[in-house]
């Protein structure tokens, strides 16, 4: 599964997550399906798949069900990586 979202690549893809993008896009692994993987013990076993920890460390969200994720929370990651402002507070006088 591959889904783009302004900067971000959400996906489902081992090699993807494990070695990057080359486009350079901001990558939001998807679990369950990365770590759930169908086929035999042999497979998961090329894969090097450790533990679950291994695989994600040094990413700073991590989605489990891209489906059902809101834009609004993908905006909000999107403005985190890239060092965009967030509106967090309007009031009658400042935002």
């Amino acid at each position: 599964m591959r889904k783009e979202y302004k900067t971000l690549l959400l996906t489902d893809e081992f090699n993807i997550i494990k070695n990057g993008d080359p486009s350079g896009r901001h990558i939001v692994p998807c679990l369950p399906v990365v770590f759930l993987p169908e086929g035999n013990e042999k497979e998961i076993q090329e894969r090097e798949i450790e533990n679950v920890s291994d695989v994600i460390k040094g990413f700073p969200y991590v989605l489990e069900n891209a489906a059902q994720v809101e834009e609004s929370y993908l905006d909000m990651i999107d403005a985190r990586l890239n060092g965009y402002p967030l509106k967090i507070l309007q009031t009658g006088r400042c935002i």
